[in-house]
């Protein structure tokens, strides 16, 4: 399906709909996607970011795997 079949697609379900909330939603999600925003981070923020990187490289970090299991492991003591 072209770009424009698609959007002429949308536009014909769109227009039966009768739901105002619906319509609502799809209005939010659709405003949503025609901006990017750049979410700025604070310093306490940031050096946080740039400690994790720091304790992933050098190998300060488990697998999921791994972090699952402790979890688990962690919730049958409690």
């Amino acid at each position: 399906m072209s770009t424009s079949e698609l959007k002429l697609d949308l536009i014909q379900s769109i227009s039966t709909i009768e739901d105002t909330d619906l319509l609502n939603d799809v209005k939010k999600l659709l405003s949503l996607s025609s901006y990017e925003k750049v979410y700025v981070l604070n310093q306490r923020q940031q050096q946080s970011v740039n400690e994790s990187i720091e304790q992933y490289k050098s190998g300060q970090c488990i697998s999921d795997e791994d972090a699952e299991n402790e979890f688990q492991k962690w919730l049958i003591e409690k």
